[in-house]
């Protein structure tokens, strides 16, 4: 974030005065630089994107606090606020954050309009960000709204651009080669949030939540021979779920229990901590060192 330069020791113009007091001169522009932009994610992974490639030019509020599920989310009155001063959001775009929804309806009003970039259309996967393919269009869409939002930043943009798409790349390469050497392509979850992972990798993902509900006796003994045929030992859960239910259903499917969380902030080397924890969730294999 941009800060003002300290102040200087000769007399404060009063007519200056008035102005920055009435809100005729922004804070950053009163020194003659360009006052940062207002942006607003509506997820943790989403935020990290702005600050990759906004930098110092951009000024990011997150909705989502940490550990808050986003799809029950409640927008609050200081959340409106920030929405009021911001010039993009970006969001998710799937019909179950209906937080995002309420969000489109407060700044429909709002002048000047709020540019508002949605990561998937609707009935796509909940979590897009965790497919490199996605996460690289989002980085364009990104740098060409902030472009237009800050053409002084551009140079700064596309720089920055590059390089995460640079990480991004790396890292799925990286990822495709450990499944290609990985006897391991299924894995196992609570919650069915690594859809776009395992789509994009090739991978099958088996979820205990079926629509949002807990598999019956008879499903959950289904699913545990599943789960031995393919010589799965490892039940991914997100974080914040229950963990009495978790050890149940550790026990019916003779798995260990691992954190796996999809709304970490760092995306690109969560992409990474994933990939080796699926990859050592087999009997059969072992956890993977970054090459």
């Amino acid at each position: 974030m941009q800060h003002s330069p300290p102040l200087q020791r000769q007399p404060f113009p009063l007519a200056f005065l008035v102005l920055f007091l009435l809100g005729g001169v922004e804070a950053g522009s009163a020194w003659g630089q360009q006052a940062p932009v207002e942006v607003v994610a509506s997820v943790p992974p989403l935020g990290f994107l702005l600050e990759r490639i906004g930098g110092d030019r951009v000024e990011v509020e997150v909705l989502i606090p940490p550990g808050h599920s986003p799809h029950s989310l409640e927008l609050s009155p200081r959340d409106l606020v920030r929405l009021k001063r911001s010039r993009l959001v970006l969001q998710v775009g799937h019909e179950s954050f209906l937080f995002e929804g309420r969000l489109l309806s407060a700044l429909a009003l709002q002048e000047p309009k709020v540019e508002v970039i949605s990561m998937v259309a609707v009935d796509s996967d909940s979590h897009p960000w965790l497919s490199p393919r996605t996460l690289q269009a989002t980085v364009e869409s990104l740098k060409a709204a902030l472009g237009r939002l800050d053409p002084a930043g551009v140079p700064e943009f596309d720089a920055a651009a590059r390089q995460l798409t640079g990480e991004i790349e790396q890292v799925d390469r990286q990822i495709s080669h450990l499944f290609q050497t990985s006897s391991c392509r299924s894995f196992v979850v609570d919650h069915p949030a690594w859809g776009s992972f395992a789509e994009h990798f090739l991978l099958e993902q088996l979820a205990v939540e079926q629509e949002g509900k807990d598999p019956g006796p008879a499903s959950l003994a289904r699913l545990s021979r599943r789960v031995q045929n393919l010589g799965l030992r490892t039940l991914f859960v997100e974080p914040g779920h229950s963990s009495s239910r978790n050890r149940a259903l550790a026990k019916a499917l003779r798995c260990k229990i691992q954190i796996l969380d999809p709304m970490a902030p760092d995306v690109v080397e969560n992409l990474w901590f994933v990939a080796q924890a699926i990859a050592g969730g087999c009997s059969s294999d072992s956890v993977a060192t970054q090459p």
